[in-house]
């Protein structure tokens, strides 16, 4: 092995890759989550992606960014996402070349790389200069797996910086920063764009201030109508990322910090994952004592890179309280009902710019409706983050939520271009304008509307309506900078909800009050070839088998507020089955009628449903 690692051409690498052999058995998968299983069986994959990112850093001239976390999954897992030189997840194309280098024979290793690498640009020194910046999650197992990945890097000559333990959206803000240039916007009053940790926090706390001032909302003011907000770490790395920033808003926010330390408990019943799938909420809450007007709990998954909100809701007139959730397709309405409009108030170019709402065939029906019924664009995309992402970017500012909790608002650089033109312009004609006016007309408007029983989005418009172009220009630059532009970032989404609320000044309730979900029900039924279907781009319809459609379209239109389809799994033949209706038991029984649907017209194995 020692001679086949010399005639390699790339030495130290392939010694290195012998060193950390694959388990046997194992095949490596590298998903829109990059590679993710048990701990103990990733030496080889991870030892190779730090080879495999300093390539990529060497051939793009940028840095790039190596995140080791396993989300949401049990402390026991770990894994491991690369992050391109934009900030955003890796190319499609590279993907590809990451699963196959993971997989390699320990004695391909070095003529895998150097396919990679191209002709010439091999050897130990290959990738001189090239940087890769590493992050780690807070499971036990990550320590070791990040110096692996460094190893890696080393072995092809590229250079580490140490990210240490921080959140997924925090390493591609590392990453996306270190290669982008800040906007004048950024440097002269939002934060900056500090390639470092403190520069993460430098903005968020910086932003959302300069949202709230903007608006005429006094955020050291006691808002009674806002309370407490807990939240719910997951015991992963957003616990000290969440305690940090309510310490630099300290007056200017409210929170709790719970289930933020045992790394040993890590998403285990709390966090994100947990309360959205389970509809449940997490340990570490309780009814008796956190019911209070006001309060709400916002849960984070392990890495901090979904959230969904939720609250114990006290009965009006009774004893008790109910549990509510608030998931990704209510952030998602929330935050394109802002961000609309505040583009409409601002006006100028802002106002030309488009916007469309991304959701998948997944998210409820009655998302859906509200969102179409305030006159936004509603678009469906593939399931999966990176196509949800990519069909944002197909507006000039696109807003995509999953239902798990995953999403963020992005804006185009014609996006960013125009409402710096019109913020920029408001404050050069009046410097005040930063520190916000007409608060009382602001208040009032938004009163108006919640006395007339709007809901949230309803008292958020109404608010912004009362504002100057000004004001809603400079508002909405802040917010720009607030969310996180690389990728899902559940504190700056918690954030930037709360700064929703307190500019409509809507009572939690009110947000749950922006309709009720739909009845759902999922099952899944086993066939012989799930590629036996196809369906069309966003998944929404078969193209074929054509009479499983035209069985679906049947179901559904014998109920009420009916939508049905079908899907194939991507890993195993099975057919997944989703179906929404008016009620429980008339979703229950299209589901069914769907279930049997697919079972007689698709080769259905084993009992039919």
């Amino acid at each position: 092995m020692a001679a086949a690692a010399a005639s390699s051409p790339f030495p130290a690498a392939s010694k290195l890759a012998a060193a950390h052999p694959p388990p046997e058995g194992v095949k490596y998968a590298y998903g829109t989550a990059g590679f993710r299983m048990r701990a103990e069986l990733l030496d080889a994959a991870v030892v190779r992606m730090g080879m495999l990112a300093a390539l990529r850093a060497k051939q793009t001239g940028k840095a790039v960014g190596v995140m080791v976390t396993a989300s949401h999954n049990p402390v026991a897992d770990n894994g491991l996402k690369m992050v391109d030189p934009s900030g955003g997840m890796l190319a499609a194309s590279w993907e590809v070349l990451a699963a196959k280098l993971a997989n390699a024979g320990i004695a391909d290793v070095g003529a895998e790389l150097a396919a990679v690498a191209g002709e010439g640009a091999c050897g130990d020194a290959a990738c001189e200069g090239a940087v890769v910046i590493v992050g780690r999650d807070t499971r036990p197992s990550s320590p070791a797996l990040a110096d692996l990945v460094a190893a890696g890097v080393a072995s092809v000559g590229g250079s580490v910086l140490d990210g240490g333990v921080v959140s997924t959206p925090q390493l591609h803000y590392l990453v996306g920063a270190s290669n982008a240039t800040a906007r004048a916007c950024e440097s002269a009053r939002l934060g900056g764009l500090r390639p470092d940790v403190d520069g993460y926090f430098a903005r968020l706390a910086t932003s959302y201030k300069a949202c709230l001032a903007a608006a005429a909302v006094d955020a050291a003011a006691a808002a009674p109508e806002q309370g407490t907000t807990i939240i719910d770490a997951a015991d992963g790395v957003g616990g000290p990322q969440a305690a940090r920033t309510a310490s630099d808003l300290a007056g200017a926010l409210s929170w709790e910090v719970r289930n933020a330390g045992d790394s040993a408990s890590l998403n285990d019943g709390c966090g994100a994952e947990f309360v959205q799938k389970g509809r449940t909420p997490p340990r570490g809450v309780d009814a008796a004592s956190d019911a209070l007007p006001g309060s709400r709990i916002c849960s984070l998954d392990g890495d901090a890179d979904r959230v969904v909100f939720h609250a114990f809701v006290p009965a009006e007139g009774e004893a008790g309280a109910s549990w509510e959730l608030v998931d990704g397709d209510k952030l998602a309405a929330l935050l394109a009902v802002t961000v609309g409009a505040l583009l409409k108030r601002a006006g100028g170019q802002a106002a030309r710019l488009s916007m469309g709402v991304v959701q998948t065939a997944y998210a409820n029906g009655a998302a859906t409706r509200w969102v179409a019924a305030r006159g936004l664009e509603v678009a469906c995309a593939k399931t999966g983050v990176k196509f949800v992402h990519h069909a944002a970017e197909a507006y000039d500012v696109g807003v995509y939520f999953e239902a798990n909790g995953h999403g963020t608002v992005v804006f185009s650089p014609a996006a960013l271009l125009a409402i710096d033109h019109e913020a920029d312009a408001a404050v050069a004609a009046d410097p005040a304008v930063v520190s916000g006016a007409g608060a009382s007309e602001r208040a009032a408007a938004a009163a108006a509307a919640l006395a007339a029983g709007g809901d949230a989005g309803a008292a958020v418009e109404a608010a912004v309506g009362a504002m100057t172009p000004g004001a809603a220009a400079v508002a909405l630059q802040a917010l720009t900078v607030l969310i996180n532009q690389f990728v899902g970032d559940a504190i700056a989404d918690a954030l930037a909800c709360e700064a929703a609320l307190r500019i409509g000044g809507a009572p939690f309730g009110r947000w749950i009050a922006m309709y009720s979900d739909l009845p759902s029900r999922q099952t899944k039924v086993r066939v012989a070839d799930r590629l036996a279907l196809t369906t069309v781009p966003d998944e929404s319809r078969l193209e074929a088998p054509a009479a499983l459609q035209a069985a679906i379209d049947e179901a559904v239109k014998a109920v009420d507020c009916g939508r049905a389809f079908v899907r194939p799994s991507g890993t195993e033949d099975v057919v997944r089955v989703y179906a929404e209706a008016a009620t429980v038991a008339a979703a229950d029984e299209l589901a069914a009628v769907v279930a049997r649907a697919v079972f007689d017209l698709a080769g259905g194995q084993g009992s039919r449903p």
